[in-house]
């Protein structure tokens, strides 16, 4: 079971759908939503969309067995549960059939990028904040040790490299169909600026977007009003 947040735009219940679904999943990967205010998901959800945040396997807060569910489905189990929550939204009638958007900020913005490729057909478009487009570039730039990023992705001396390049974006850029929006603080240190430009300058659908002198959080509240 997947516990998630469904946030409505103003005013509306689920009797009023069908919605069209803006997929949002969390960073870390180790992290989790709650129900306090997010200041994305209700920009969204004001935009008229409905906004489904899933703690995926492997998020943190409902025991180990679960977080550890996710060790090595970095970009495979843990994005499907993602995609299952668009499914799941359609059969209750709160989602609309035709076609959704992935969003996500961090390891979210990755889960975004890669429910573009995972489920392609469904995904009409993917926006990825401070996102991971690399994860095994990350593990050598990145703040975070070695030790828990192979947690999620395997052993990265001895995953075979077709396997690497299956849960790389930056890889598979010639795959995507939907257009994609790259959103990316020039001071982040956490994902560095580059992970976003790189994969920009070889990805024919996708728009970069640098906010000058932000970081990781986009403190800022210009950065976020941009």
């Amino acid at each position: 079971m997947i516990l998630a947040y469904l946030t409505l735009p103003p005013g509306k219940t689920r009797a009023d759908g069908p919605f069209r679904i803006v997929l949002m999943p969390h960073g870390g990967p180790e992290a989790r939503d709650d129900a306090s205010y997010d200041w994305l998901a209700q920009a969204v959800a004001c935009a008229g969309y409905a906004v489904l945040q899933p703690n995926f396997r492997g998020s943190a807060g409902y025991g180990s067995d679960f977080r550890d569910a996710g060790y090595g489905e970095f970009g495979g189990k843990m994005v499907l549960d993602v995609i299952d929550g668009a499914t799941k939204l359609i059969e209750e009638g709160i989602g609309a059939s035709d076609g959704h958007c992935a969003m996500g900020w961090s390891y979210g913005g990755y889960s975004a990028l890669m429910t573009a490729l995972l489920d392609a057909d469904r995904t009409k478009c993917a926006i990825s904040i401070n996102g991971v487009t690399d994860p095994f570039e990350l593990i050598y730039t990145g703040p975070v040790s070695l030790a828990y990023w192979e947690q999620y992705l395997g052993d990265i001396y001895k995953t075979p490299k077709d396997q690497k390049s299956a849960i790389t974006p930056r890889d598979r850029v010639s795959e995507y169909r939907a257009p994609l929006l790259l959103i990316h603080g020039k001071e982040d240190t956490t994902v560095t600026y580059y992970q976003s430009s790189m994969f920009a300058r070889s990805a024919p659908r996708a728009e970069l977007v640098a906010i000058e002198g932000d970081d990781h959080g986009l403190f800022n509240s210009a950065s976020r009003k941009k």
